[in-house]
Order: structure tokens, then sequence, then C-alpha cells
């Protein structure tokens, strides 16, 4: 597992170094090193809720399983893919015991009020959506969501960066 995600690591530090240089000429070189990990966290957490909505999709559309359902299974492999994702890549750090359990607490509320928020508007509010709808509302609260589980990741589990740095 640990070689994939080197794989894709190695992928991304184009778009990491284009990430930095931006964030630089836009907030400068002090604020640049964070904002370049929110946009990383942010390319991490697109690619999990990638897998999220296909496991969604396969699970309701071709097993006939209720969708709010399948969208819970599919944040379970979200969080295992999120978890690696951010602690090879995105933050680089070896993470302790106590601070995996504190992943896991935060990642836990996080996916409670995004699986709350869906279930609101896609069965409580609207119904019947067509699936891209469906993705549509999960995409804007996951967004949404991903600001604070960033702050909330960066302050608690992953306080050190690829080079040993305080973020």
């Amino acid at each position: 597992m640990r070689q994939a995600f080197d794989f894709l690591g190695r992928m991304l530090v184009p778009p990491y170094r284009i990430f930095r240089s931006l964030a630089a000429k836009a907030v400068g070189a002090e604020r640049a090193e964070l904002v370049t990990r929110f946009l990383i966290f942010v390319t991490g957490g697109g690619l999990g809720w990638l897998l999220n909505i296909a496991v969604t999709v396969l699970l309701s559309r071709f097993f006939g399983v209720w969708q709010m359902l399948a969208y819970a299974v599919g944040l379970v492999f979200n969080i295992a893919f999120n978890f690696s994702f951010h602690k090879y890549i995105t933050f680089g750090v070896k993470t302790k015991l106590h601070r995996s359990v504190i992943f896991v607490i935060i990642t836990l509320v996080i996916v409670a009020a995004n699986w709350l928020l869906v279930y609101l508007f896609t069965e409580v509010l609207y119904q019947d959506l067509p699936t891209f709808v469906f993705a549509a509302v999960s995409f804007v609260v996951t967004l949404f969501l991903s600001i604070i589980n960033f702050a909330a990741n960066k302050l608690f589990v992953f306080r050190h960066s690829h080079d040993g740095k305080s973020l």
C-alpha cells in the first residue's frame, strides 16, 4: 500500500510545485505552504470522494442497496483512502496510535455530518433525485466540510510537514 501512495505522491510533485508557486504569488511565501497543503488535502479528498461515489453507485444501482446505506459504505472506503493519502502525501508524517484515534474521531464527526446533510438534501427535502444530482449534493457538502476537516487534522493529527517543520 505504501508503494501505491509513494507512486501517487510522485505524480503529484509537478502539481504541488505549481500550487506552491501560485500560492506564493497570491498569499506570500509565509502562507504558501499552508495553502499548498490545503490544495493537496482537497485533491486527496476529491479522490476519496470519487471512490465514495463509485462505491455508492455500484451498490445502489447494480445491487439494489438503499442509496444512503450504499453512501455510508462508500464513506468507509473514503475514510480508509483519505487517512493513507493524508498520512503519506498531504502531511507526510508518521502517526502514533493516539493521533490515529484522534483522526478516527474527527473523521467520524465529519462523516456523520456529511451523511446527515446529504440525507437531508436528498431524502428529506428532495426525493428521487437522479444520480448526478445526488453526486453534486454530495460534492458540495464534502467540499464545505473539507475546510473544517483540514483545520482539525492539521491541528490535532498531522502536526508536521514533510520536512519536519510545523505547518
